[in-house]
């Protein structure tokens, strides 16, 4: 057993990681490659200095410091290759390759391997050519679509629903704001119908061997309250989630990975690493592939590790040396609830119709602002994962914008675990700061209706 690891990653989710690898193994110290600045336990060591698709840097920091294993979690990471290139390297790693991971850089390759492999999910179309698309838009059935595109978003906010009524202008001009963001993007998009139903997180880590069951969760990506303003990374997570069963967890186990797993092998793509499934529950309790990621979710992540209790560094190394592990990880009883802060504008608008535009994830709006952190505020079962921030040469943290800091609570019930995460807010502070006030368990499950 390795007892240094690196894990390459820069968001809450990293942190999540090497803080669950340290909880969980008091022997092993984590260097966290690139990191974030508000990393401040002493057995994990931030590496800011090096880029996180750099495999040649991280391969000779690794070399330098006597580091055989190396976990990569970062989707640009694992975009270019830097597992793969790891791997020739002569090092341990638990990462999907550049050729699985089209599985989530690339919607339409993920349609594919649902369709080859009888994966139920909705069925899409794919615009390359904007004439075509206008074409489409302006003949279309009156019902409500989801658009996405069929590449990356910097912010997460790259599928969002085009109601029914929505104008022709309207959707081209979300598309045009969307690909401003992104610049460089192609006119590269998926329509297909939208599915009502809740949503679920189920995370597995997978080789060629071993399927290893995560805790379920249930992530909330609208950006403001009310699951109001626009789809994004994600602004909290919750877990175990209120549908999580046996059978569900079975049914999207043989219905939707297994068969995803052999589809991808007939194409001569092994799988190693973490795998993210986003489904939408239909009303008879049905599972549907909404979206796949080759990582943990973030903000999803953020509450599956604080709960597992078992040896994570033996897991990750065993999935790397592809040895067979097919069971459901030991997890603690409670349950967990995190809310991410994230940056606004220093002076909102106030006008409700225009706000949604001057916030994150449609403007990266409010960084270079000091934060303060007070974690004596840190209310008992709590935590704090950080994200996009930066410490200054005075030692303060700032920040940078979109996601800030994800405020963990847990508790021997949801309702505590709740209390907890909102009574932590008050430890990270600056101005603009911006949650969701409506997460907890009072809030009823995040169901999508259908149309009426």
């Amino acid at each position: 057993m390795h007892k240094t690891i690196a894990v390459v990653d820069q968001t809450g989710r990293g942190h999540a990681v090497c803080s669950a690898l340290i909880d969980t193994n008091p022997d092993l110290s984590v260097h966290y490659i690139p990191g974030t600045g508000g990393v401040f336990d002493e057995r994990i060591t931030p590496v800011p200095g090096i880029q996180i698709d750099d495999a040649e840097a991280i391969a000779q920091y690794c070399a330098a410091h006597q580091i055989g294993f190396v976990v990569v979690m970062h989707i640009d990471a694992l975009k270019a290759g830097v597992a793969d290139i790891l791997r020739a390297s002569g090092l341990l790693v638990m990462g999907p390759s550049a050729k699985a991971v089209q599985i989530e850089s690339s919607k339409w390759f993920c349609k594919s391997i649902c369709d080859d492999a009888g994966i139920a999910t909705p069925k899409a179309k794919l615009f390359d050519e904007q004439k075509a698309f206008i074409a489409y838009l302006k003949t279309r059935k009156p019902e409500s679509v989801m658009i996405k595109a069929d590449w990356l978003t910097s912010n997460g906010n790259g599928a969002f629903l085009a109601e029914a009524e929505a104008s022709v202008d309207q959707i081209l001009d979300r598309i045009g704001r969307l690909i401003d963001q992104n610049p460089g993007s192609p006119f590269r998009f998926l329509v297909e119908p939208f599915l009502p139903g809740a949503d679920y997180s189920a995370h597995f880590l997978v080789n060629d061997q071993s399927i290893i069951e995560l805790p379920s969760s249930q992530d909330f990506k609208m950006s403001h309250d009310g699951d109001q303003g626009q789809n994004c990374d994600g602004m909290a997570s919750l877990s175990p989630h209120p549908l999580e069963s046996a059978n569900l967890q079975q049914a999207i186990r043989t219905d939707i990975l297994e068969p995803m797993l052999a589809s991808l092998r007939a194409r001569g793509i092994s799988y190693n690493g973490p795998i993210y499934l986003g489904l939408r529950v239909d009303k008879n309790g049905k599972p549907h592939l909404i979206e796949v990621n080759a990582r943990m979710g973030d903000s999803e992540a953020e509450v599956i590790f604080p709960r597992i209790a078992e040896d994570l560094s033996a897991v990750f190394e065993g999935v790397a040396q592809e040895a067979a592990i097919n069971r459901a990880l030991a997890c603690k009883t409670d349950k967990a609830l995190v809310l991410s802060v994230v940056t606004g504008p220093e002076h909102p608008c106030r006008n409700a119709s225009k706000q949604f535009e001057s916030d994150w994830p449609n403007c990266n709006s409010g960084g270079n602002k000091e934060i303060t952190y007070s974690p004596e505020h840190i209310v008992r079962g709590g935590k704090v994962f950080w994200a996009n921030v930066t410490r200054a040469n005075n030692g303060h943290l700032v920040t940078k914008t979109g996601r800030i800091a994800h405020i963990v609570g847990l508790g021997s019930t949801m309702a505590a675990a709740c209390s907890v995460a909102y009574g932590s807010l008050r430890s990270v502070n600056f101005d603009g700061k911006r949650w969701r006030s409506d997460i907890g368990s009072d809030l009823p499950l995040n169901f999508h209706p259908a149309e009426t």
